[in-house]
């Protein structure tokens, strides 16, 4: 900042002061170069926009998710050499850093490959912007403090159910009158006596002259629940964070499986936190060891 300063000072005085013209000539020409760096440098700055397109991502683990950025340009002069630098903080980032050539009056996107390789909810940013005048006088930087927010899924391995035994899932045809399904039309049979007046179908009865009662598919909806236990005394202390990762992560991979099947499901996740039971060499988890984000 003193350099910044000082220089055109100097330079100025012995524009004005010096006995040889040609002195004066330089320390001009070199006063007028270093006006215009440092206008430079003041005003680029504030000159150009940065916007987060995607203020949040969402993905599995290990998953690389693309977060876009658009550098928008206000001057009507192309901005050379600017350097744009994401901080991924606990992320990783194939490519952190990109020098980048601003266009006139005009704005560019910019998109970054974010990745996780734990699940959990993370903040990324800021964005930081520097670059130098066209001289390579003096250096400017900025800096975005807008934070962006990651959440990142347990991984979905395919799964394949080889297990035929036991009963299936989904909707299962009945025999039994007790489980029908008023959603699932049958068939129309005529009307008989004690036929509940509300299965009565009019306009069928309408066109046919005579009344018709609605009948129903008996059908049985079986679900699926999944209970997942992460009580740390359930897991053996050596690398234990990977083995309740990895039953999070076949939780996951079951739920997924019969969610595309068209199945119902549901997860029941537990855990008790008793600190002074954990092994003395690791240390208890400062937040909840699941989290369902619907």
């Amino acid at each position: 900042r003193f350099t910044r300063y000082a220089l055109p000072v100097v330079s100025l005085l012995l524009a004005l002061a010096a006995p040889i013209e040609a002195i004066r000539f330089i320390a001009f020409l070199v006063f007028f170069l270093i006006a215009c760096a440092v206008a430079y440098d003041h005003l680029v700055p504030r000159m150009i926009r940065t916007r987060r397109l995607d203020p949040e991502i969402r993905g599995a683990r290990q998953e690389s998710l693309p977060a876009r950025i658009r550098i928008e340009n206000r001057l009507r002069l192309p901005l050379p050499r600017v350097v744009l630098s994401e901080s991924p903080r606990q992320l990783y980032c194939d490519q952190a850093t990109s020098e980048l050539l601003l266009p006139p009056a005009a704005g560019i996107e910019l998109t970054m490959m974010m990745r996780s390789e734990r699940r959990g909810e993370y903040r990324y940013g800021p964005l930081r912007l520097h670059g130098c005048d066209p001289f390579a006088f003096f250096t400017w930087e900025r800096l975005d403090r807008e934070a962006a927010r990651a959440v990142i899924y347990p991984r979905i391995y395919p799964m394949s159910l080889e297990n035929r035994q036991g009963s299936v899932g989904g909707s299962i045809t009945t025999s039994n009158p007790a489980y029908e399904d008023v959603t699932r039309f049958r068939s129309l049979r005529e009307y008989t006596s004690g036929d509940d007046p509300k299965r009565v179908n009019w306009k069928a009865s309408a066109k046919a002259g005579k009344l018709f009662t609605t009948e129903y598919e008996h059908t049985l909806s079986v679900g699926v629940r999944v209970l997942l236990t992460l009580s740390a005394d359930d897991y053996p202390p050596r690398r234990r964070d990977q083995h309740v990762e990895r039953a999070v992560e076949v939780a996951a991979a079951l739920l997924f499986s019969y969610a595309r099947l068209g199945h119902r499901i549901g997860l029941v996740a537990a855990a008790v936190h008793r600190p002074a039971r954990l092994d003395p060499l690791l240390p208890p988890p400062r937040a909840p060891l699941a989290r369902m984000d619907a």
